[in-house]
């Protein structure tokens, strides 16, 4: 089995106005993106 070790941003909802907006982000980096985009979570 090949495992696939990129890491892969999406958005994941309409473009357009919204309340609210959801990048779905999976792989190995997604801890590192996540912090950089939302600061540290608790």
């Amino acid at each position: 089995m090949i495992l696939n070790q990129d890491t892969i941003v999406a958005v994941a909802t309409p473009s357009g106005r919204g309340g609210v907006g959801i990048i779905r982000v999976s792989g190995d980096l997604c801890t590192k993106i996540a912090t950089a985009i939302i600061g540290n979570v608790p």
